[in-house]
């Protein structure tokens, strides 16, 4: 039903070519995928936490970006996804 309802909108958006070039396509219910257990750009009680989590570098050797990792006030956008861009920067360059 979703594949369906998102092919209707593209439809809409591309002169019907969406349905005529579609292929195939995979979902994933990220609330049931081990150690993801959900979006966290969907504000909770705890997406706060999760996200400061999420943003923690590894050992100063792999670093996190996106719009999931902020946790001052942009989440859930493409500013702040930018914001985390180099916010993850500027961890690397300090440990050099």
């Amino acid at each position: 039903e979703l594949v369906k309802v998102l092919l209707e909108e593209l439809d809409s958006l591309f002169e019907n070519q969406a349905s005529a070039l579609f292929e195939k396509h995979h979902s994933c219910d990220w609330s049931k995928v081990p150690f993801i257990e959900g979006s966290y750009s969907y504000a909770t009680k705890d997406s706060l936490k999760h996200r400061k989590n999420l943003a923690q570098n590894i050992q100063g050797k792999v670093f996190f970006a996106g719009e999931a990792t902020h946790f001052d006030g942009h989440a859930a956008t493409v500013h702040g996804a930018l914001e985390t861009a180099q916010r993850s920067v500027k961890e690397i360059l300090k440990g050099k």
